[in-house]
């Protein structure tokens, strides 16, 4: 049963209105079906400690530069990266850091079958 502060959210309307089973449908930023990238954006409140981003490359090849729609701008903290070097020999080919989102669009590089989350 929906919790009471879900009946009165607007993406848990929205969802039901549309024939989805659950407000998480909402929260998908981009699907990449030529590239196979997912981005989802992730928060409870929203705002500075509470937003987070997860970009998945479910592809054979990394992927450079790839500009992702950023629901707020500013600096975006790298807090797993699992194609880093310190998961053994093979990984860590792709160099990624800490992105910052302008008007709305930031720019990601992303290792063969990795996954990046970004917080702020």
């Amino acid at each position: 049963m929906a919790r009471e502060r879900d009946l009165h959210d607007h993406f848990f309307r929205e969802a039901k209105r549309n024939g989805f089973r659950s407000r998480a449908a909402y929260k998908l930023i981009e699907i990449d079906d030529r590239r196979k990238l997912i981005v989802v954006h992730r928060w409870d409140r929203g705002g500075p400690g509470d937003d987070t981003l997860v970009v998945l490359n479910l592809s054979t090849h990394p992927v450079t530069d790839y500009p992702i729609a950023t629901p707020h701008d500013g600096w975006w903290r790298l807090r797993c990266n699992t194609d880093a070097p310190q998961f053994g020999d093979g990984f860590g080919a792709v160099h990624v850091g800490d992105i910052e989102a302008r008007n709305g669009c930031a720019s990601v590089t992303i290792g063969p079958y990795a996954a990046l989350v970004f917080s702020r």
